[in-house]
């Protein structure tokens, strides 16, 4: 139905004080940027863009109720129950979603969202600036060795679903409880899908993850850390070589500032005492490692291993070292309706984990018997 005769219905009836307040307050929320996705950088016309498509979306659906027979007051409702689903949908974060909401790797919205394919360069190693003469003709090269990676780019959504009984019970109760019920639970879906795929990817769709790609670095502890029995001493011995390793065979050049672990190893480590000490095992690693500044704890962690055991990930967090590609943020799609039933869809676009320098990242695994 045709927009601009959608408002002229709106306009032969008023709308009840109460649907008004919440028009109100959500056109507030719409300005916020918390209305926007929360994952790495967002420029304005991006945010402007998506706003657009929220308003969109949920025009649609007044057009929609109208439609179908719906009196204005509830059809501005069935506007309300749509924007404040999205607005609750961008609103939330999920604390335990840490790989999703970008501190922990830097989230890469440069490319078009109809890309396909992608391609970047993989340094494997590089050169050594040397002292030459002033006619010298061997210049040495900053990169000796690098690689072609591709990637392909895929789409993800989730939706949500309005029935007219909904809408209705809405609009008599004055109750907007179900659409934040909704929104909150689309977000969560959201994130812990994101979640999933920044540390381990999918073999099937072709992308990958931060610790499921080729050229990583990846070392066995052989001990079980969770162990009373094991000492604080060995703890420290093994993570000190993981870290050791990665230094030495990098020339230093991809130290770490990062380390995730599973929740139960972050416990043991601060738990553990040395003998005779007030030191525990994470005092003796923090002081031997000052530029490793961020420790954090993942569920995700739990099974990162290759044998599907905890580990721990040790990696330079640098956007020119890893970084994660989402062409498209959260983003809702129009309207559709099926029989009685409208749904609203929640579009994104992921690339996978890009890892120019793979050697910066470290699974440290043979954490657990």
């Amino acid at each position: 139905m045709d927009l601009n005769i959608a408002k002229k219905y709106a306009g032969r009836a008023k709308r009840s004080d109460a649907v008004q307040a919440r028009t109100a307050e959500v056109g507030d929320e719409r300005k916020d940027e918390r209305f926007t996705v929360d994952l790495g950088a967002c420029s304005r016309a991006t945010r402007a863009f998506r706003i657009g498509a929220c308003r969109a979306v949920s025009d649609a659906a007044y057009c929609r109720a109208v439609h179908y027979g719906f009196d204005a007051g509830s059809a501005q409702t069935a506007r309300v129950m749509v924007e404040q689903t999205l607005a609750d949908l961008f609103r939330h974060e999920y604390p335990e979603a840490k790989f999703t909401r970008g501190g922990l790797i830097a989230i890469d919205q440069s490319l078009h969202p109809g890309t396909e394919e992608y391609g970047y360069n993989e340094l494997e190693a590089v050169g050594e600036a040397k002292l030459i003469s002033p006619s010298a003709t061997d210049i040495p090269l900053a990169t000796i060795k690098t690689g072609r990676t591709k990637h392909t780019v895929q789409s993800g959504a989730i939706g949500f679903t309005w029935d007219r009984q909904e809408i209705r019970a809405a609009d008599l109760q004055n109750q907007y409880s179900l659409a934040q019920e909704k929104g909150a639970a689309a977000r969560e879906a959201l994130d812990q899908l994101l979640d999933r795929l920044i540390p381990f990817g999918d073999a099937d769709a072709e992308l990958l993850g931060l610790l499921r790609a080729p050229g990583i670095m990846v070392r066995v502890a052989g001990s079980d850390w969770l162990n009373p029995a094991t000492t604080a001493d060995t703890i420290h011995q093994q993570f000190s070589g993981a870290v050791t390793a990665q230094g030495l065979l990098t020339k230093e050049r991809e130290l770490p500032n990062t380390a995730v672990m599973p929740f139960s190893i972050m416990r043991a480590l601060q738990e553990r005492y040395r003998e005779n000490t007030d030191k525990t095992a994470m005092d003796m690693i923090r002081k031997d490692h000052p530029f490793i500044t961020r420790w954090e704890t993942s569920h995700q962690m739990e099974e990162a291993g290759f044998d599907g055991a905890p580990a721990i990930a040790i990696y330079r967090n640098e956007r020119s070292r890893v970084r994660a590609q989402m062409p498209l943020g959260y983003t809702p799609v129009p309207e559709q309706v099926e029989g009685f039933v409208s749904k609203v869809a929640i579009e994104f676009r992921w690339g996978g984990v890009n890892l120019p320098r793979p050697k910066s990242v470290m699974l440290l695994q043979g954490i657990t018997a």
